[in-house]
C-alpha cells in the first residue's frame, strides 16, 4: 500500500542501500517509485467543502496505459459514489 523501504542508513562501516517501491492500486505489482504515479481525485465539492479538502490518490503505473485509464475510472466511480452518499444523506457530515 504505501512505502516499502526508506533511503539509505549506516551501521559502522557499512551503508545500507533501500530503494523505495510503491503497489500500483490498478494491477497490484510492486514497483519502483519512479515507475508509479498518482491520479489525484478531489471528492470535496461532492460534500460540500471546500476545494481540495477531500482527496483521494490512486497509485498507477506510469508505463502502463490500462493502469492509466484504469485509475482515471476508479476515480470517476469514487466521484460518482461521493455523490450519491451526499444525495441520499444531505445533512450528514462526512
Amino acid at each position: 500500500m504505501g512505502k516499502k523501504h526508506d533511503s539509505a542508513f549506516t551501521t559502522g562501516s557499512r551503508t545500507l542501500l533501500y530503494s523505495i517501491t510503491w503497489e500500483c492500486e490498478v494491477c497490484k505489482r510492486t514497483r519502483p517509485d519512479k515507475a508509479i504515479s498518482v491520479h489525484k481525485v478531489d471528492l470535496s465539492e461532492a460534500f460540500g467543502i471546500a476545494v481540495g479538502t477531500c482527496m483521494r490518490n490512486i497509485k498507477y503505473c506510469n508505463d502502463n496505459g490500462t493502469c492509466h485509464a484504469r485509475a482515471i475510472a476508479e476515480g470517476e466511480k469514487e466521484q460518482k459514489r461521493a455523490r450519491e452518499i451526499k444525495e441520499r444523506e444531505p445533512n450528514d457530515v462526512v
